[in-house]
Formats: C-alpha cells, sequence, structure tokens
C-alpha cells in the first residue's frame, strides 16, 4: 500500500478523537482540541470480529473506551439516597477533587455509576470517595470489573488504510499548516465569544434600572397610602393566631388552614405583579453586582466584537514533524492479520480492532518509529508468547509506551497481562526482550537507554500509574531540556511532548506574568518607604524600613514536575509551588535540586486546602504575589478560583489551557 499524499507542514499534535491512541493525548501546546463525545447505545447482541478473525456473539451494555482503545474505567457509589441526581452527584465529584468523564443514575437507584478517562483518575477518585459523608449516609465504592465495550459491526470504508489512519491520529493532515492555524484561531474565538455570552448574561436587560426606579416610587406612594389608611381606622380587638372572624362575627379554628412545616405552601399564591416585582428587584442585584465586578466588560465586547479580550493570533510551532516526544503504541493485527505495533484504526466499540503501523504519522519522532519495528519484529519472529486480544480479555503482550526526549535519551514501558502464565516463564521472557533491544542498540538499529515493564491483569489498556513498574535496565527516567534547565521524566510523569514549542509557552507565561514591571512596582514602593523614613515621617519611622527584602513571589499552582516555576526562578524572590500528585511532587524537588535552584518550595495538598497557610508562611508584607495556573485538560476542580480569588495578596494570574472550552466554567468563575 502506498501513504496518502501529505500536506507539507503537519500541524502538530492535532485534535484527537475520544478513542485514539495516547500520541494523542492533552499534552499539546501549539492548539486546542475538541473531541466528540463517546454514543451510549442499548444493550444489544452484536456480531463482532476478533482479531483472530473469530466471529464471536455476546450480549454487551453500553461501553466507553479510552484513549489508548480500551474501556473506560467505571466505580459503582453504593448507598445513596433514591431521589440524589446527576448535579447532586457532580458536586460531591467536585468537593472530592475527581475528575470524571460520565455519571449514570436513575431515578430510583440508591446506586450510580461514574466512568472516568484513565485508570489514574478512577484510583484518586475510589481513595478519595470511600466512606465520605454524602445526604446523611457513608458512601461505598466499588469497582465495575465485568463492564463490556458495546462493540458495534463495522461499517464499510472505502478509504484506503492509510488515509483512514492519519484522520484518526492527525484528522487536520489534509489541510496546510497555515490553514490549521487559521481552523484554530477560529475554534479559540468561538470558545471566547461564549464565555463573553456567559459573562453579559450577568447583566438584565438595560430597561431594568429604569422599571426599577418607577417601581421604587410606586412601593414608597403604597406605604404613605396605608399608614394615612392605618391612622384613621379604628383599633380592633386583637384576635389569638389560631382563630379568626368570619363574616358574621363567629371565630373559627383555622389550625388546619395553617401550612404545615415543610409542606412547600408557605402561604397564597403570589400574583403576577408580586412574581413580576421580585423578578425586577432580583435582575437589579444582578445588574449592580455586573457593574461593580465587570465595569469592562460591555466595552470591551463591543471593542472586540463579541469577545471579551482581544484575540492573538496563534503561534507556530518551530518543529511541525517527529516533535512528539512520548507516544503510546498499541499491540494487536492489521487488516491481513499479521501482528503490529502502532496505533488503532477507528473506535474499540465501533468494532475496529485492527492495529496499523505508524510509519505514515509523521508527528511521531524517528526513534519512536524505529523502536516500534523493532517491537513488531520481536513479537513476530522471536517470542513465542501470544500479543492480548482485546475482545477476549487473554494474551501477554498489551502496550508499548515510548518517550524520546530532546537529550537523545529513550526510555521504552512495555506493559504485559501475566494471568494463566509461570512467573519464571515471564521472568525469563522479560530477560529475553532485554536482549534482543540491548543488541539492536549496539548494532545501532535502534536508540534506547532505559527499559521498563509492568504486568497488568486488568481489563482497561493503556499504562496504569498507579501499579508499580519494574526497571528492567537503565535509570528508569529520561531528561529533557527546557530554557537551559535540565528536568527528570519519569515513565508516569506529565511533561509537555513538543519541546521547543513549550520553550515558547513558558516565555509567553514569564512575560504575561509582567515579573519586570512588578519588580519596578515593588522597588519603588520600598523606595517610597524609604524616603519618608528619611524625611522624618512620623509613622514611617515607627513602621521601620522593611525587616527582608520585598519582592515577587511566584506561586506555581498545579506544578506537576515544577517545569513553570523552575524556568522562572530567576526572576523572582520564591517561588511556591503546590500540586496534589505526592510523586509530582519529588521530581519537582529532585529538578530544582539537580538544576542548583534553592528558592523554591513545594507543597503537596489541595490549593483551596494550603494557599492561605502558604501565603502566610512565605509572603512577606511587602511582597506582591504573581499566580501561575496550569489545571489539567478539564480544568480545575469546584472551588479552586473561587479560593484564588479571595486572596486579596494575590494580584495576577496566568491561566494555561490546553482545552479552553472544557475551561470555560473556570474562566467564568
Amino acid at each position: 500500500m502506498t501513504a496518502p499524499k501529505r500536506p507539507r507542514e503537519e500541524f502538530p499534535d492535532e485534535p484527537a478523537k475520544k478513542a485514539k491512541t495516547e500520541t494523542m493525548e492533552a499534552e499539546s501546546l501549539a492548539e486546542t482540541r475538541v473531541a466528540p463525545e463517546p454514543q451510549n447505545v442499548d444493550i444489544a447482541k452484536v456480531k463482532v470480529e476478533t482479531n483472530q478473525g473469530a466471529e464471536v456473539e455476546e450480549e454487551r451494555h453500553d461501553g466507553e473506551e479510552d484513549e489508548a482503545g480500551g474501556e473506560l474505567p467505571t466505580l459503582k457509589l453504593l448507598n445513596l439516597k433514591s431521589y440524589a441526581n446527576k448535579a447532586s452527584i457532580e458536586k460531591l465529584l467536585k468537593r472530592a477533587g475527581a475528575e470524571y468523564h460520565r455519571i449514570k443514575k436513575a431515578p430510583k437507584w440508591t446506586h450510580c455509576f461514574v466512568r472516568f478517562k484513565t485508570v489514574e483518575q478512577a484510583a484518586y477518585a475510589k481513595g478519595h470517595l470511600q466512606g465520605i459523608e454524602f445526604d446523611g449516609k457513608r458512601i461505598d465504592v466499588q469497582e465495575v470489573e465485568d463492564v463490556k465495550p458495546n462493540i458495534r459491526t463495522p461499517k464499510v470504508d472505502h478509504r484506503p488504510a492509510e488515509e483512514r489512519l492519519a484522520d484518526q491520529v492527525t484528522p487536520y493532515w489534509r489541510l496546510t499548516y497555515p490553514e490549521q492555524l487559521a481552523k484554530k484561531h477560529d475554534i479559540i474565538g468561538g470558545v471566547m465569544k461564549g464565555f463573553g455570552t456567559r459573562l453579559r448574561n450577568f447583566f438584565p436587560k438595560e430597561r431594568v434600572r429604569g422599571e426599577y426606579e418607577q417601581m421604587q416610587k410606586e412601593e414608597e406612594l403604597a406605604e404613605l397610602a396605608l399608614a394615612l389608611q392605618n391612622k384613621n381606622e379604628p383599633q380592633q380587638m386583637e384576635t389569638p393566631p389560631d382563630v379568626t372572624v368570619n363574616e358574621e362575627g363567629a371565630a373559627k379554628n383555622v389550625q388546619e388552614a395553617v401550612p404545615k412545616a415543610g409542606s412547600g405552601n408557605a402561604g397564597p399564591p403570589k400574583s403576577y405583579k408580586e412574581k413580576r416585582d421580585e423578578k425586577r428587584r432580583m435582575d437589579l442585584i444582578s445588574w449592580k453586582r455586573a457593574q461593580q465586578d465587570l465595569p469592562w466588560l460591555l466595552s470591551a465586547l463591543k471593542k472586540n466584537r463579541g469577545l471579551p479580550c482581544p484575540l492573538e493570533s496563534p503561534i507556530p510551532s518551530p518543529v511541525t514533524e517527529g516533535y512528539r516526544t512520548k507516544v503510546e503504541f498499541g499491540i494487536g493485527k492489521d487488516l491481513e492479520g499479521n501482528i503490529t505495533v502502532g496505533f488503532m484504526l477507528g473506535l474499540f466499540e465501533d468494532g475496529i480492532v485492527n492495529v496499523l503501523a505508524p510509519q505514515g504519522c509523521r508527528n511521531v519522532s524517528p526513534a519512536a518509529l524505529k523502536l516500534a519495528a523493532s517491537m513488531q519484529h520481536f513479537l513476530r519472529e522471536v517470542t513465542h508468547f501470544p500479543i492480548y486480544d482485546r475482545v477476549t480479555k487473554t494474551g501477554f503482550w498489551r502496550s508499548l509506551m515510548v518517550r524520546t526526549p530532546s537529550t537523545g535519551e529513550v526510555m521504552a514501558h512495555i506493559q504485559y497481562n501475566p494471568t494463566d502464565v509461570d512467573p519464571s516463564q515471564v521472568e525469563a521472557e522479560i530477560q529475553e526482550l532485554s536482549k534482543y533491544f540491548q543488541k539492536g542498540v549496539a548494532d545501532g538499529h535502534i536508540q534506547l537507554t532505559t527499559l521498563l515493564v509492568q504486568d497488568y491483569p486488568g481489563a482497561f489498556n493503556g499504562l496504569v500509574a498507579t501499579l508499580p513498574s519494574r526497571v528492567v535496565f537503565g535509570e528508569g527516567v529520561v531528561k529533557e531540556k527546557l530554557l537551559g534547565l535540565t528536568f527528570r521524566i519519569s515513565h508516569t510523569a506529565f511533561f509537555q511532548v513538543n519541546a521547543p514549542a513549550t520553550e515558547i509557552l513558558y516565555s509567553l507565561t514569564r512575560d504575561w506574568c509582567a515579573l519586570d514591571s512588578v519588580v519596578k512596582e515593588v522597588a519603588a514602593e520600598v523606595a517610597e518607604k524609604q524616603k519618608e523614613i528619611n524625611e522624618g515621617n512620623a509613622e514611617a519611622q515607627t513602621l521601620g524600613a522593611p525587616k527582608d527584602d520585598p519582592g515577587v513571589i511566584l506561586f506555581d499552582l498545579c506544578c506537576g514536575t515544577g517545569t513553570i516555576g523552575l524556568c522562572m526562578a530567576s526572576k523572582v524572590k520564591k517561588v511556591v509551588g503546590i500540586e496534589m500528585d505526592e510523586g509530582a511532587v519529588n521530581d519537582a524537588r529532585a529538578n530544582a535540586e539537580a538544576n542548583g535552584i534553592t528558592n523554591v518550595v513545594y507543597i503537596n495538598g489541595k490549593i483551596e486546602d494550603v494557599i492561605s497557610d502558604a501565603i502566610r508562611d512565605h509572603v512577606g508584607p511587602n511582597d506582591q504575589v504573581v499566580a501561575v495556573l496550569d489545571p489539567p485538560r478539564t480544568g480545575t476542580y469546584y472551588g479552586v478560583i473561587g479560593t484564588i480569588r479571595k486572596c486579596e495578596k494575590i494580584q495576577r494570574v496566568v491561566y494555561i489551557s490546553c482545552a479552553p472550552e472544557a475551561a470555560l466554567n473556570n474562566f467564568v468563575e
């Protein structure tokens, strides 16, 4: 087969569809993806073709696949109130800091199902939800091990296989690079226009103010008339609270007429005028608050054609081919039934289980392509262990993850299924693989500096960060260089996959933090105070000069392995990094030490739990605080933005998002 003709340039890390391999994961810098929502399908009897060609008929219920082509991990939350709804469960998950993909809850269920995009997200949620109190009851969490994907009969597709793979991995490959940038600009423009609309909704219609002023005058006249009427009417004998007087003057018991507590009938229904007036009051409150908090918005929307701020053009990536430093390959069979290491040709739930070699994918690095080809040769010609079958859940070899940073170091991480295999045979096979790879390195066929393996018998496909991996040879890590610094990358670490574009991103972030101007402001304030002291200002002399040198404190929020803060450490007095993941915090500390950077401190915890104490402990009275927030793809969880806004010391926040459409709620907050 011949590969389809490609454009001169390929846009780095194009938007991925839901089920593609990790090569399309959300680590890109140069663009924003729009991933379609997976479809739910009713229970049905379906026929599927396994990758061995055998026809299988099974009953399956709705399932979805992860980025590596496997089923999405699912948890079952038990001991819920039957009236608990999706909105209340969403609040529970946000309160626990759990990222999730989808919730399934029927009206009378005392349980629900929660799907996650990764096994790591599911593991985190299970640990933080187990035993948590919700609506007066303790939640019990169970893993759903037997969720089966809904595999449909594959549709007839007349496109060449290589073209189908290109559409799956890099959907914009038919466009030239400038056209891809223009499309991205339009996508971001649409997101920002939606952002402006959300903010504009805080402003009621312009007529509200005038109507409310007229309503106030009417109420004042009505109150005056009522006061005059009460003054002229004779006083009547007070009636007991549970008795009323009918037209004939006879008292009767009205206890039954009094609404019972909790009945929801607190009095006579409101008239149309009362409802209208109440709505007007609420509109006025919203109008006044919007005028106070968003005084710039209306003029900005008019100036920027519906956008709340100017939108700059995308910055091109310095490299457009072979730039990805992390790729996760699947292991399966191609359309001819040959064992292949590469990418899934389509959605697993659509019945597509075939894997195609990645040689036509121009975003994959040459070193990764060679390693995939070498692994494929080992599976075809050397090993006697079978590859893993996603349908029957049997077989040994599962996946290959490769990291190829710009330093020339290369990591390979291989996952296998140990089920029904003697441990001694597993160990012998791993050593055979190690010898095979080391011979390939010695002969100059491949680059490889460290090899890791992970045994995983579960149903889900892809690297499981919460399970241990074993180093077969090498250090178990690779190193990357950014802006003159060296960073250690472990097999589970999040790290941007386009190093040259990352340097542009971090440089731009540093510029947007306006550190130079903030430093000048601090220096000016100190000079002014010193001048007042020298001139004999009594209050200034009482306070005295600052006890420590004032400066700029950078808060690196969701700091991960510390890359952003460390790249900016030379420009500030101190960097304070906050990160939930303990392993990432350890990497950040190691990276700081390796680069000889001492003006950093890292805190393991949730932002909303630790930021107040961090400001108290690390920010002086004359320091200025700038924050960089770089949350996961879906944005930060509920409450974080509000917590940051309440920190009066933080005067500037730079928010980095790889998926603005997913983080829109954060923007509005």
